[in-house]
């Protein structure tokens, strides 16, 4: 209970509703392939030259509309460059179908991303 209770509280920091979340009908769709939104020029500059590779995990907040209001770094395997340059990328080039209540209704939602950086590869993308 007081884990769920502290999951609540951190949805709410968030400006959403927990409860409504729980009932959602379907959570947010990322509209066409998600490694579409990295591209090569979005390395950061001279981490690739020297090897760099990083890994971070992103939380977008999405809204009613499908837009990205927000991106927050919630964990990362590198170094601030990648967090930046997630994000940036993310909120640039991503879009979504929003989450849908259980009244059937566009509503905000969350969505959490782990993305791969290596240098000389595609992106690799884990759920």
């Amino acid at each position: 209970a007081a884990l769920d209770q502290c999951s609540d509280d951190l949805i709410k920091s968030w400006g959403l509703d927990p409860a409504a979340l729980r009932q959602a009908t379907r959570g947010p769709r990322p509209v066409g392939n998600i490694a579409t939104w990295f591209r090569p020029d979005d390395y950061p500059a001279g981490a690739a030259n020297i090897g760099m590779a990083g890994a971070v995990i992103i939380r977008l907040l999405i809204g009613a509309d499908g837009r990205i209001g927000n991106c927050a770094v919630t964990k990362s395997g590198g170094d601030k460059l990648f967090q930046d340059a997630t994000c940036q990328a993310a909120t640039k080039r991503g879009s979504f179908e929003p989450a849908i209540g259980a009244d059937g209704k566009p509503m905000a939602s969350v969505w959490v991303q782990r993305i791969n950086w290596e240098p000389g590869a595609p992106f690799f993308i884990v759920r």
